[in-house]
């Protein structure tokens, strides 16, 4: 032999039918979590990360991840390929909703760069089947006509093999899907609002299109003196992990991720 050459392949086709997500023609439920650029932390995460990604998710019955902000480096999707995790690679262009006033001219330039830097990521990435979608913003909600419409549009001309989606604006979504964000159900309303304002948005979504809520709980501030009566209680370690718990449930009725 002159040459030779070893490689991982895949295939699989996640699709939407009836207006939930199937994998290869099966119904498929996306349950899972978000990466915060875990890749950036240091050592202990990459040289864990099988265990990370992988088993602790497993343990937990999550079989996706979001990256949220940016996309995972190879070396982490090659784990998820060997492995059957399922990716949502998300594209660094970030609002959390603000505002930031750009001109006309601004906004252009913005648009330009989105379109090349999407184009960038997505054909690095494409070859890795647990890529399932591409998230294209992050809680713009002020973009909503050229993100649902050209940057749509591109993201399905360079791979039509793939569904993509813009996650917490919650109205316009892409025409494959819609997201929410339910960021901070543990710090306000009482306890139980999210599974009745869940039933609410499932009686009123787009039948076409799936539910997703990619951001379910944050702690942004210590919620431990209104759920225990007091701070530094021992037992809201539990309480937490019992909310965590709901959501996943919550999760699997409501058909959101």
């Amino acid at each position: 032999p002159c040459d030779k050459l070893t490689f991982r392949f895949g295939m699989r086709q996640v699709t939407v039918r009836n207006g939930h997500f199937a994998l290869n023609g099966r119904p498929l439920w996306l349950r899972g979590s978000n990466l915060v650029n875990e890749w950036l932390w240091g050592d202990k995460f990459n040289q864990n990360a099988k265990s990370y990604l992988i088993d602790e998710a497993r343990a937990m019955s999550l079989n996706c991840f979001r990256t949220h902000t940016q996309p995972p480096p190879a070396d982490w999707l090659d784990l998820a390929d060997a492995h059957g995790m399922m990716i949502l690679a998300e594209m660094p262009l970030l609002y959390n909703h603000g505002d930031f006033g750009y001109t006309p001219e601004e906004l252009q330039v913005l648009h330009r760069n989105a379109l090349l830097d999407a184009e960038g990521w997505i054909t690095r990435m494409w070859n890795h089947p647990s890529v399932i979608l591409w998230v294209l913003s992050n809680e713009s909600r002020l973009d909503n006509e050229w993100e649902a419409g050209p940057l749509f549009q591109a993201a399905k001309q360079l791979d039509p093999t793939r569904l993509s989606m813009r996650t917490g604006e919650g109205i316009v979504g892409t025409p494959d899907m819609v997201d929410i964000h339910t960021c901070f159900n543990v710090n306000r309303d009482a306890e139980g609002q999210l599974l009745l304002d869940m039933a609410a948005r499932m009686a009123t979504r787009d039948p076409s299109r799936p539910l997703c809520n990619t951001e379910y709980m944050n702690i942004m501030w210590d919620p431990t003196s209104r759920w225990m009566g007091r701070e530094k209680d021992p037992g809201f370690p539990l309480v937490f992990a019992e909310c965590a718990t709901k959501g996943d449930l919550i999760g699997v009725r409501a058909a959101v991720l």
